[in-house]
């Protein structure tokens, strides 16, 4: 069995709380040069609904339907993910373990193992689900209190200007969650690749023992 990294190691074990994995999560969300492109293609992506409600003479009851549709949507990625989080602390054995553990990995400047990279991305991806699942139950109770004819100027470009900006912002945040979902999968697919590999060294080694015992 291979020796551990203990400097790795002690990073991944060092104390965490709820509240600071969730500002973890949030930092992710921070737009920067290598992620420009993407931030920008998904704001477009999101200014089409954002627009079409927006614009529309029914803008709280289509928000409301759009929320409501969005928070099943996001309940069941909680669920996916919650899953896949299972499914990879189950495939994690000894060997697997400890090649994630020396494998090292750069991340916001900060040196972290695989594991740690890996669990990390996992957590932080279902903790932005449970903010916006939380977020739509709020936006749900309020949208229901408020009358389908509610403005907050007198001029309907202002209103439908604003209306478009703000649902924007929403339906950006709720867009890139979805694409973070690719993370995911491609986390998924790597644990598989290096489980499968792990598993193929371990027969590779024991056929040279037993042909080293023959």
């Amino acid at each position: 069995m291979g020796k551990i990294d203990n400097d790795l190691l002690r990073k991944m074990l060092e104390p965490q709380s709820s509240d600071q994995i969730m500002l973890e999560s949030f930092e992710s969300l921070k737009p920067t040069k290598k992620k420009i492109k993407k931030f920008l293609f998904i704001c477009l992506v999101a200014l089409i609904p954002a627009f079409l409600i927006g614009y529309s003479e029914d803008t709280i009851d289509l928000f409301e339907n759009s929320v409501e549709k969005i928070n099943t949507v996001l309940l069941a990625i909680f669920g996916i993910v919650f899953t896949g989080y299972v499914f990879f602390q189950a495939l994690v054995n000894d060997d697997l373990l400890i090649r994630m553990l020396n494998y090292k990995t750069e991340k916001n400047g900060k040196d972290k193992s695989k594991l740690q990279e890996t669990n990390e991305e996992f957590v932080q991806l279902m903790m932005l689900c449970l903010f916006f699942i939380l977020l739509n139950l709020f936006l749900s109770l309020c949208l229901e209190a408020v009358p389908n004819d509610f403005v907050c100027f007198e001029r309907r470009t202002h209103n439908n200007a604003l209306a478009i900006l703000l649902l924007n912002l929403y339906f950006f945040f709720v867009f890139y969650i979805m694409w973070e979902i690719k993370s995911f999968i491609f986390n998924i697919f790597q644990l598989f690749k290096m489980n499968a590999g792990t598993r193929a060294i371990e027969i590779i080694e024991k056929d040279k023992d037993k042909e080293t015992n023959n």
